[in-house]
């Protein structure tokens, strides 16, 4: 993935499942990512992003850990947060990947958090 910024697109669900089956590496890095940007539907983007944070490329994986941040932060309470830790716990490790699982494990932090102060009882609120 290179520094410079590219307009995602997001064509559907078929052709973004499509390309990751077929697409080369810069195909599948930009549609799960338009995925993550534009679908209404999580659940599967979140699939298949989880299915390439276990890729043998550094890059596919990267690209999971940010589509899966963009779900995190777009989707609060929809997205699987045990599983996207684990990921981002797993790839943590590869020096790498570690600035990207970091990021990701702050999103979560963020954006999972519960809005009401920690000292409201709830038979108060």
């Amino acid at each position: 993935m290179s520094g410079r910024y590219r307009e995602l697109g997001f064509e559907g669900r078929s052709v973004v499942l499509r390309a990751l089956a077929y697409g080369n590496e810069a195909v599948v890095i930009d549609t799960i990512l338009g995925a993550a940007e534009g679908s209404d539907e999580p659940d599967w983007v979140e699939a298949a992003a989880l299915a390439l944070t276990r890729a043998l490329d550094g890059q596919l994986q990267r690209a999971g850990l940010l589509a899966l941040g963009m779900l995190v932060r777009r989707f609060p309470g929809r997205v699987d947060l045990l599983a996207v830790r684990s990921a981002a716990e797993r790839l943590a490790n590869d020096p790498d990947l570690a600035g990207t699982a970091l990021d990701l494990l702050d999103d979560i932090e963020v954006f999972s958090r519960d809005p009401r102060p920690p000292d409201v009882d709830e038979s108060e609120a």
